[in-house]
């Protein structure tokens, strides 16, 4: 009974860092300027994904960057099959964190067809790939509880192939939001102050 009851303390404290995970490749530098980033939301509501990330990137505080054209990169995850497949191993791919904060990529998974995978992103040389969506919302609204938002970010340079930075952020909202839009665009400015604070500062490109 103590084995187990030491277990599930450990499975719980290793889930809750897991859930936070925050991972920044601190070698990193911008292998083109301005970059022109793609956003490639892969869950069930993307088109509210895609609304919140591009006002979020676009935002005051982001001046020298470029964003691929929504309509091309939709496009392509609705019918290019080899997109499909190459976003596909590349999530599939887990770098445990401390390679991330050092120097991991997708290159060699990838291979030759990185160059076909950037045009069907509009020609995009940084890509945010967002992933494991999940909203909370409390069970009664008007009543005491809390809603929360999950999901992950990866970022990839598509020049390099290197993994730029692995977020699973979580945002609290109040418990009486029910609004989906409202959960994305919450989730989206929680990952917009992690990416401030350490790809824009980092490189200085706001």
């Amino acid at each position: 009974m103590k084995n187990i009851f030491l277990l599930l303390i450990i499975l719980l404290l290793t889930g809750s860092v897991y859930a936070q995970q925050q991972c920044f490749n601190e070698n990193y530098k911008l292998s083109k300027r301005p970059p022109t980033i793609a956003v490639v939301p892969l869950v069930k509501n993307e088109k509210d994904c895609f609304r919140a990330m591009y006002k979020s990137l676009k935002s005051d505080s982001l001046k020298n960057i470029n964003m691929a054209s929504i309509e091309i990169v939709y496009n392509n995850m609705l019918n290019n099959m080899s997109l499909k497949k190459w976003l596909d191993i590349i999530t599939k791919k887990e770098f445990p964190c401390a390679e991330v904060k050092q120097k991991a990529s997708i290159a060699p998974l990838i291979g030759e067809d990185m160059k076909n995978m950037v045009k069907t992103l509009d020609n995009a040389d940084l890509v945010i790939v967002v992933t494991d969506y999940k909203e909370t919302k409390a069970k009664k609204p008007g009543t005491p509880g809390t809603a929360k938002v999950t999901g992950r970010f990866r970022m990839y340079d598509l020049i390099t192939g290197d993994v730029i930075l692995d977020y699973k952020a979580e945002q609290k909202l109040p418990y009486t939001e029910t609004d989906p839009r409202k959960f994305m665009e919450a989730l989206a400015e929680n990952f917009h102050a992690y990416y401030i604070k350490n790809f824009v500062a980092r490189n200085a490109i706001n």
